[in-house]
């Protein structure tokens, strides 16, 4: 893959795709409505923002949101572009998913992922039965029938081992997205190619926990500090972050690195 070689191994963005149940959720058109559907967003890592004392976990890249409604009686469609996704992770309860992102198990890829050879061993144990005087190393049963020959069934345990290859993440990623999740992928795409993720300010943040979908602007996301990016900063510098400038300058970033390995980020086929 042209290019790929010179990425350092903490440099790479991912594709998460994640499930989402939020049951209040409050549309500009429609408040209080029950939405199940997925998100499919870019972003380096799970972020941490923080907030005086309020803690929450964030994706920050282009992404999109893709699911139904129910109004009226009547399925409706909602797809929104987004720039972050934040939730609360003190929410996430397996047995009380309201709402719910689902982090437990995500379907994340790394398309810049290389292929792979490894070697597992395993034990294969056989049961057999043959007729006679068997030697075995370990005997389960022996009939013996008067006039006949014995039947004897016995166990045999061997080591075995096997090549297991991995797929790229280029592979995994037009498998997911250019498959099973066409239709999210789809929706991803088009906004891509209409150039609509060049600007952030113009797409929304989901707020899970608060249930809305805001504006990516200075309001939405000023007082929030992204804490695995403080840490490498001077006490100073910490207390004078603008958060709406971390999060502009990560999005941008992520933005970037995909135009740089467009082809195995964007694809058609």
């Amino acid at each position: 893959m042209a290019g790929s070689e010179s990425i350092e191994a903490i440099e790479t963005v991912l594709y998460w795709l994640l499930d989402l149940y939020i049951p209040d959720l409050n549309l500009p058109y429609i408040k209080n409505v029950e939405f199940r559907g997925e998100v499919l967003i870019a972003s380096k890592q799970l972020w941490t923002l923080l907030c005086e004392d309020t803690v929450r976990s964030c994706l920050i890249g282009p992404g999109v949101v893709k699911g139904k409604i129910l109004h009226k009686g009547h399925p409706v469609d909602v797809e929104e572009g987004v720039g972050a996704l934040v939730f609360n992770p003190a929410e996430l309860r397996p047995t009380a998913p309201i709402p719910l992102v689902n982090i437990v198990t995500p379907e994340v890829v790394d398309p810049l992922a290389k292929s792979s050879v490894s070697e597992i061993a395993t034990i294969i144990e056989k049961v057999l039965v043959d007729r006679g005087m068997v030697l075995a190393p370990k005997k389960l049963t022996e009939v013996r029938r008067k006039g006949t020959i014995p039947t004897v069934e016995y166990r045999e345990k061997f080591l075995e081992k096997i090549e297991v290859h991995l797929t790229s993440g280029a592979m995994k990623a037009k498998f997911l997205l250019g498959g099973a999740k066409r239709p999210i992928y789809s929706a991803f795409l088009k906004r891509y190619s209409k150039r609509l993720y060049e600007h952030p300010e113009r797409l929304k943040i989901l707020y899970v926990d608060k249930r809305e979908f805001t504006s990516f602007n200075q309001d939405a996301v000023s007082c929030w500090s992204i804490v695995e990016k403080l840490q490498a900063q001077p006490l100073e510098e910490q207390q004078t972050t603008d958060g709406y400038k971390q999060f502009v300058e990560e999005y941008v970033s992520v933005l970037e690195f995909m135009k740089k390995f467009k082809e195995v980020y964007i694809f058609r086929d």
